[in-house]
């Protein structure tokens, strides 16, 4: 009779054990639902007079409350998500309205997508590597259970500075060299190895080139940006550069127009810049000689 229950409180214990380990960790940013760190449930719409926001917390709070084998059942217009017996999200025509689909097919995507979540590692980096150019910045997810006590570090701060953020950490390129973080978490670490390098051009963050002419031909005024395109932008040692104009025109006396160039540099070492460069023209139009001015 003893060894029986023994054996009964064992298998209770067991079982009150399993689920409380196995209980879902969820939090809310906005209107997001995170599960083990994974944004899974995202509503839109306010219903039955609820905000988006409130549903949200209350969707949280079934989550942690519950347990259980995931299903889809509906109910009148509305499809219930349920963990085990118990519907821990509603999924109604008005949310499915907000992204054109019918309330069965966000069902059965937001149930699929919350079993990954509820099979997600302990403590997941959303990326292997970070190849940053200086000056960079790149936001990394961190999910699984331990993600939001995890600890974030550089493995040189003068190199690459990080920030733990709601949904793992931010990272700032400071300076070209190479390095990793790591994310850790109750025993369990993970790194993400970074490689910070130079851009083969670094621009201003406005170009101006000034031509002067009644009016100033499209040759001056290419001219002139490509000057300009010189003299501002600093170029890494041994950079190569192209500059093209889909087209350039003349520019009146007194007249200001900006100008698209694409703009293609390399260098040994550095990061290709290649992409579309706006120039501000200004047409002075100023008198070439005194009889002009008068």
């Amino acid at each position: 009779m003893v060894q029986r229950l023994l054996t009964v409180l064992g298998s209770s214990v067991f079982a009150l054990c399993f689920a409380a380990c196995s209980a879902t960790q969820a939090s809310v940013i906005g209107t997001t639902v995170h599960v083990n760190g994974v944004p899974v449930l995202k509503f839109n719409s306010p219903c039955w007079g609820i905000s988006a926001e409130m549903i949200a917390q209350r969707v949280k709070n079934n989550l942690e409350d519950a347990s259980g084998k995931i299903v889809v059942r509906q109910a009148e217009t509305n499809y219930l998500i349920m963990m085990g017996s118990r519907a821990v999200v509603t999924v109604t025509p008005v949310e499915a309205k907000t992204r054109n689909i019918h309330p069965r097919k966000l069902a059965y995507t937001w149930a699929g997508e919350l079993k990954q979540a509820l099979t997600v590692a302990p403590l997941r980096i959303g990326r292997t590597d970070l190849y940053l150019g200086r000056g960079d910045s790149a936001d990394v997810q961190v999910a699984g259970k331990l993600a939001g006590s995890a600890k974030i570090t550089s493995s040189d701060p003068d190199f690459l500075r990080v920030e733990k953020t709601a949904y793992g950490f931010s990272a700032k390129a400071l300076r070209p060299g190479t390095g990793f973080v790591t994310v850790s978490a109750n025993g369990v670490v993970k790194q993400l190895n970074y490689n910070i390098k130079p851009y083969a051009v670094v621009l201003p963050d406005q170009i101006v080139a000034y031509v002067n002419g009644r009016p100033a031909i499209p040759g001056t005024v290419k001219g002139a940006v490509e000057s300009a395109l010189k003299l501002n932008a600093e170029f890494a040692p041994l950079a190569s550069s192209s500059v093209s104009f889909s087209s350039v025109p003349s520019l009146g006396t007194g007249m200001t127009i900006t100008i698209p160039v694409k703009l293609r540099v390399t260098a040994p070492g550095t990061i290709e810049r290649n992409g579309i460069v706006s120039v501000k023209v200004v047409n002075l139009g100023i008198p070439k000689d005194n009889d002009d001015a008068l």
